[in-house]
């Protein structure tokens, strides 16, 4: 017996898991977008800080936390997510993957998505840790909730 494939077009909640702050708007938001208009709730979680790719040096980690945040609400709006989480784990740092898996299967459990969407790691030329770190998180975590 074959176990049916879920239609995402019919799913209620979708968690958008992004290594950066706007990951999701550039690789799915027109998807995301339709998805919203068709009733389904959109939650993103951003996994980075995204510091590394400030390139204004005078703006202090704050102000440009500030100011990334601002910019993936105003996206949100735009797209029409509800909520926003954030994991502020280092841009392009060492950070432990087991505690982003951890954080990842706490967000499923909070929200109850019916899909995930993330960046594809095994993507032939994916080369960004974050990318490849987030994805593979999301997978397992997927797995293991």
């Amino acid at each position: 017996m074959a176990i049916p494939i879920p239609d995402v077009w019919e799913a209620k909640r979708i968690l958008a898991i992004q290594p950066h702050y706007d990951d999701n708007d550039i690789g799915a938001g027109g998807a995301l977008a339709a998805l919203a208009a068709g009733g389904a709730e959109i939650d993103y979680l951003t996994v980075t800080d995204d510091l590394v790719g400030v390139l204004d040096a005078t703006l202090s980690d704050e102000e440009a936390t500030a100011l990334l945040r601002g910019e993936q609400e105003r996206a949100g709006t735009e797209i029409g997510v509800g909520r926003q989480y954030w994991l502020g784990f280092a841009d392009a740092g060492d950070y432990d993957y087991y505690a982003l898996r951890r954080e990842i299967i706490r967000h499923i459990r909070l929200l109850q998505p019916d899909f995930l969407v993330s960046v594809d790691p095994w993507l032939p030329y994916e080369a960004h840790g974050d990318h490849l770190k987030t994805g593979r998180a999301v997978t397992e975590a997927a797995l293991l909730y």
